[in-house]
């Protein structure tokens, strides 16, 4: 699999490329990783009920929409 960075950073580009872009195993594999990440790091913290790629995007500190809740920065 690509490494993260590049599929994190193809979002920063502002080429149309979105999170739903994302291959469906970067991020069923990323969130894997990352949700308990979370849970450990700030349990108080609600996964917003989104589809797994815009879960993912917020999770690395690239939302898709406002008003998501606040995490501590990423990495966790």
């Amino acid at each position: 699999m690509r490494d993260r960075i590049e599929f994190d950073h193809h979002l920063d580009l502002n080429t149309g490329y979105s999170a739903t872009d994302w291959p469906s195993e970067f991020v069923s594999h990323t969130m894997t990783s990352e949700l308990p990440r979370l849970r450990d790091v700030a349990p108080e913290v609600a996964v917003p009920d989104l589809p797994d790629a815009e879960v993912l995007a917020w999770l690395i500190g690239r939302p898709t929409r406002e008003g998501l809740p606040e995490l501590p920065a990423w990495p966790f």
